[in-house]
């Protein structure tokens, strides 16, 4: 039975550990409002992206600016402080940790599981 507990207690820890995410097209008011909460990924309409991770960027004025990965087309990543005018920004996404999501996937996985072995080892 301990034995169970353990494997289960695993599975959940693994399930936060990649966690859920939920990804929603920000504005310029959600990201002075957010800017701490969440990782956004910028794209121009110079086929680039750029990748903010949280805390990283503000909203100055007509401007993003901050710490971002810039990614071009083909895919080379340099770390690059950045400022962005609204006016060059095609659209931005906003990922957030969700929680809920989390917590349900976790222990869903960890109740399959328990379940499954109960089933084929009794």
């Amino acid at each position: 039975m301990t034995r169970n507990v353990v494997l289960c207690t695993l599975m959940v820890c693994l399930s936060f550990f990649i966690g859920c995410y939920s990804t929603d097209t920000a504005t310029k008011e959600d990201l002075a409002s957010k800017a701490a909460l969440a990782n956004i990924s910028v794209y121009t309409k110079h086929s680039e992206e750029y990748d903010f991770s949280k805390g990283n960027y503000r909203v100055q004025g007509d401007s993003l600016t901050g710490y971002a990965i810039r990614r071009k087309n083909d895919s080379t990543e340099v770390v690059l402080r950045a400022s962005l005018s609204f006016a060059a920004i095609d659209s931005i996404e906003m990922r957030e940790f969700d929680m809920v999501r989390t917590i349900a996937f976790g222990g869903g996985i960890g109740l399959g599981v328990l379940i499954l072995k109960t089933l084929l080892f009794k």
